[in-house]
């Protein structure tokens, strides 16, 4: 006996061959991803606007601040991350200051 909604012999779906293949991810795109929309200018990026209730706002980000790095690792305009990408820290330029921020999910 078994309980509800398990099959034991159930059909598994096959994993396709390219799932767990490392794609690389724009420095642009994981900035949208914890709501910032930014520019790239004069070594950082500038963060243009910030989404409301985002990863971002939650952790103190400000429009003007200058991204610099992202978990320590320095930003260009050609850096890419990994598909398995874990932000943790953002080092920004705020007011001519570096300031290091947390995500907070």
């Amino acid at each position: 006996i078994f309980p509800r909604g398990v099959t034991p012999n159930r059909q598994r779906r096959p994993i396709p061959k390219d799932f767990g293949r490392n794609v690389p991810v724009p420095a642009r795109e994981v900035l949208c991803l914890i709501g910032i929309e930014a520019s790239f200018a004069n070594s950082s990026w500038k963060i243009d606007a910030i989404k409301e209730n985002g990863v971002a706002q939650r952790s103190g980000l400000k429009t003007g601040d200058l991204v610099e790095a992202i978990n320590d690792q320095k930003l260009d305009e050609n850096t890419v991350f990994g598909n398995r990408f874990s932000g943790r820290s953002l080092r920004v330029n705020r007011g001519g200051k570096q300031v290091q921020v947390a995500l907070n999910p």
